[in-house]
């Protein structure tokens, strides 16, 4: 009886012309549209080829936006929509534009949120007053319904029915727009919104590790999709993707001067592919994300210094690099030992720990040290009380010399990683860490 309901309300809305057709006729003078050529795709805004130069900020500050104008970003995205007004007009001061996240929960056929009557028809008119709001809004480049919400093809019978009702109520207000949805580097997840979602102007995918198999992967579906995209997510491998674990499982992170050389390399394999259909991209996470640690996508830091990856976005945006003259690292050592070693220490014990800084040296540095339990150990680490579990542990930290401290191991059993901040005077950062483990007193080394 219920899917019945769903099925009459969509039918209703379609009647009270609240849809649109499948083709959308662009207004050159007022808005961003998409263009075929016998190259490819591009989006046409104010009259003007643009090509997406961007970065995914989530709430950021204006500082950490000036610093991606300045390196020669175009565009920022953003996963919410609080404080959008306040957030396009600094965009629009700053000369950016804006990609806008609509957001909505995963199509899940073990939850039936999508099929609540009520839920659906609030969140329409929600979404409805959200675009009508904005949609003038000079910044505005593009939408997004949903990141990663829309299943593959293997989902035997979910519907997606619902999710077009609220892509068609987009398309009815702002038509001016193009609307897009993000999915995974995954085939079925990719046909399965490009062939049952007709109200998407085209596909965003997020990817990561899987950037070197990238043209492979969307090459071997051209018979059934050949349409535009954007990577509205690339960067270097996420925790989950990670080369090396250690032995309790812990995801070994690189070093901020390691990322930096690898997100230059992972750009040179993109953009070599020479795709006519990809429309842009957005360089993963322009700002201070928890992702297993607070540094392994961070490419600023929260007291705004920027590590060497924000400098270097200039070499992937602009015609005049910014040569970067921060802070390097090579490596960091806990008890002579680097993290592929899986260090594990006694409770309490006295241990070093010490950093090989790279050349250039550079003026006035200082190091910032600190321990923090692991992130993925705890249950609910998502939770503001596991956040809190998660805090800094208060550690003395004895120097004698730049890079090297003695201190105290905690004296509880478990997962841990100790960080370094390496800073200078001009604002700049690198960043590295290495993991070790407690042992109960009785398992004692």
């Amino acid at each position: 009886m219920q899917k019945r309901h769903l099925f009459l309300l969509l039918i209703v809305l379609s009647i009270l012309g609240i849809g649109c057709s499948d083709e959308h006729v662009p207004n050159a003078k007022l808005g961003v549209y998409l263009v075929e050529t016998d190259s490819g795709y591009h989006l046409q805004r104010n009259g003007s080829v643009f090509r997406v130069k961007g970065a995914s900020v989530g709430s950021v500050s204006d500082a950490h936006w000036e610093t991606l104008r300045q390196a020669g970003g175009n565009t920022i995205r953003l996963y919410d929509t609080i404080n959008l007004e306040h957030n396009l007009n600094r965009a629009a001061e700053l000369g950016l534009a804006v990609a806008v996240d609509i957001p909505l929960p995963e199509l899940n056929p073990n939850k039936d949120l999508y099929s609540d009557v009520n839920w659906l028809l609030d969140t329409r008119q929600k979404i409805e007053h959200l675009v009508r709001r904005h949609k003038d809004h000079p910044a505005l480049l593009f939408w997004t319904l949903g990141n990663e919400v829309v299943p593959g093809l293997s989902r035997r019978g979910q519907s997606l029915a619902p999710f077009n009702s609220l892509a068609q109520a987009v398309k009815a207000v702002d038509p001016a727009h193009p609307l897009t949805t993000t999915v995974h580097l995954n085939r079925r997840e990719i046909l399965n919104a490009s062939l049952n979602c007709p109200y998407l102007d085209f596909l965003s995918i997020n990817v990561f590790g899987a950037i070197p198999k990238f043209e492979q992967r969307i090459n071997s579906i051209k018979l059934f999709w050949n349409g535009p995209f954007m990577l509205t997510e690339w960067g270097i491998n996420g925790p989950w993707e990670a080369e090396i674990f250690t032995e309790w499982g812990a995801p070994i992170e690189q070093t901020s001067t390691k990322k930096a050389e690898q997100y230059l390399e992972l750009y040179e394999i993109l953009h070599a592919q020479n795709d006519g259909r990809l429309l842009g991209d957005f360089l993963f996470y322009w700002g201070q994300k928890e992702e297993s640690t607070p540094t392994w996508f961070s490419v600023l830091l929260p007291d705004k210094q920027a590590t060497q990856i924000a400098v270097d976005a200039s070499k992937l945006w602009s015609e005049t690099p910014i040569p970067y003259s921060g802070p390097r690292i090579d490596y960091l050592l806990l008890e002579g030992k680097g993290a592929p070693s899986s260090i594990m220490l006694e409770p309490g014990k006295s241990v070093q720990a010490s950093l090989r800084i790279a050349p250039p040296m550079g003026d006035n540095l200082s190091c910032a040290w600190e321990i923090r339990p692991e992130h993925w150990y705890l249950a609910g680490s998502h939770d503001p009380e596991s956040r809190q579990e998660m805090a800094v542990i208060p550690t003395e930290f004895l120097s004698s010399n730049l890079g090297e401290v003695t201190f105290r191991a905690p004296r509880e059993p478990g997962p841990y990683r100790l960080y370094v901040y390496l800073s200078d005077s001009q604002g700049f950062a690198a960043t590295t860490n290495i993991p070790f483990f407690i042992l109960e007193p009785k398992y004692g080394l």
